[in-house]
């Protein structure tokens, strides 16, 4: 009796994952897999095989081509030795992903990057992050939100005043940005 509750339930929660996933817009059912056999593993190490950390709050592009995502890993890129969280960005299209938490010479941040959230088009990335040379002039010691733009790879303060001023608390939730992106 126990093994056929399990089976009831277990049915019954692929029937919702499947309804789920086939009430999703047909952009999003591409980008999670639902029209090409399913949800595909992304978070790879440059060799092909599974990273060596989590991966987490994906933010994805409105035509589901690019994903960003803040990992743990440092196998996603060949380079990453800062030992802290970063945000990538995955390109379904070419296979291949790109460390977007860097400065504009590429140099690794020294700090934790979380958070991503991605434009329309996949070109802007905002995240959080306590590192302090991303950009030049970053001394606040604080969490600040940061944007990335991909096409002419320069990494620029947001949460600044408009004069440039500096914040004396942390700033955060970089992923509620998603709207203002997406206008981009």
């Amino acid at each position: 009796m126990a093994h056929r509750s399990t089976v009831q339930r277990t049915a019954g929660r692929l029937v919702v994952a499947c309804l789920m996933v086939g009430a999703l817009p047909p952009v999003a059912r591409a980008a999670v897999g639902g029209t090409r056999g399913g949800p595909r593993l992304i978070s790879l190490a440059v060799d092909g095989s599974e990273a060596d950390g989590a991966s987490f709050t994906p933010s994805i592009s409105a035509d589901g081509r690019y994903i960003a995502f803040a990992s743990a890993a440092s196998t996603l890129v060949a380079g990453d030795a800062n030992g802290t969280e970063d945000v990538f960005v995955y390109d379904r299209v070419d296979h291949t992903s790109e460390r977007v938490s860097v400065s504009w010479l590429g140099v690794e941040g020294n700090g934790s990057s979380y958070d991503p959230a991605i434009s329309a088009d996949g070109r802007y990335i905002a995240f959080t992050s306590a590192a302090s040379n991303l950009t030049i002039g970053d001394g606040n010691e604080q969490i600040d939100i940061f944007v990335r733009d991909r096409v002419d790879r320069v990494t620029v303060l947001v949460s600044a005043g408009p004069q440039g001023a500096m914040g004396d608390l942390p700033s955060v939730a970089a992923g509620r940005l998603k709207d203002d992106l997406l206008r981009r």
